[in-house]
């Protein structure tokens, strides 16, 4: 590479000097190019990393021993508190399987034998409760609370559907439930 440049310097030197200060910038072009193409060549190329499926046992019957079962859901409820997946309005079994390294038949066998839920009731329970621990968050800092925001924040796509949720497993639609806790705060405070 060197002699070659030294050829090319003694050329300039004969040619003149425009033909020199393209012959320079070409060659400078050379070189940088050269340089990142060994650079790129030379980078181990990375695989995407994905999750490993952890073979599990079944019994003669098809169904998960009780160890396993316990074992996917302490899997599942510490990827979920970590993660807070649940708010992703997209969540299906098939991510949350893919993300916690178990097949979805377990996922969704241990859900239904384990925890006696569906998948979409398990994760409207978790997104429920959220929603509970944000309203109670914004009334102590006495913030206003928007319901809207509080439902697409916890994974909800429509109001009418956390409505019908946070109504279902509280007893209370939110409105109310904020009217109740509000009444609570009050009295607490009073007395």
């Amino acid at each position: 590479m060197v002699t070659l440049f030294l050829l090319l310097m003694k050329y300039i030197i004969e040619a003149g000097i425009v033909m020199g200060v393209l012959v320079i910038v070409f060659l400078c072009m050379l070189i940088i190019r050269n340089r990142h193409v060994a650079t790129i060549v030379a980078a181990p190329v990375r695989e995407p990393v994905k999750p490993v499926m952890i073979d599990v046992q079944a019994t003669t019957t098809g169904k998960l021993q009780l160890a396993i079962h316990e074992q996917i859901w302490k899997q599942m409820e510490l990827h979920l508190e970590s993660t807070r997946l649940y708010t992703n309005p997209d969540i299906s079994l098939d991510k949350l399987s893919a993300a916690i390294g178990y097949s979805k038949y377990h996922v969704s066998e241990t859900l239904n034998s384990y925890a006696h839920k569906s998948f979409y009731q398990y994760i409207n329970e978790r997104r429920i409760h959220r929603a509970v621990e944000l309203m109670q968050h914004m009334q102590a800092k006495e913030l206003p609370v928007n319901i809207s925001l509080i439902a697409q924040d916890c994974g909800f796509k429509a109001k009418s559907s956390f409505n019908q949720y946070f109504k279902k497993i509280t007893g209370l639609t939110p409105t109310a439930y904020l009217h109740t806790a509000s009444v609570n705060a009050l009295s607490n405070h009073i007395a």
